[in-house]
């Protein structure tokens, strides 16, 4: 008789759960700056757990638009301002 052990028996869910965490790594980071690519290479090469940490430390894509129409429009209102000095006094 021979005894499967515990890793064995469940060797099919862990497969399954591992595919569905890197599924899910991959979701998360097409809407960061990694990408879906890294963030898929990233989870497969190391784990899921570390996958979604590189995701989580990298920001937001909508954040870093933000950032750059924020710094376009500050330039615009430099070059304003610096042009036409009769509207500070």
């Amino acid at each position: 008789m021979y005894s499967e052990s515990f890793f064995e028996q469940y060797q099919g869910y862990f497969f399954i759960s591992w595919i569905v965490l890197v599924v899910i790594c991959i979701a998360a980071g097409s809407e960061r700056e990694i990408g879906w690519f890294w963030s898929l290479i990233v989870a497969l090469l190391f784990s899921p757990v570390v996958g979604i940490i590189a995701i989580m430390c990298t920001p937001h894509k909508d954040s870093i638009f933000r950032q750059k129409r924020l710094v376009e429009q500050n330039d615009e209102i430099i070059a304003l301002l610096t042009t036409n000095k009769s509207v500070l006094t």
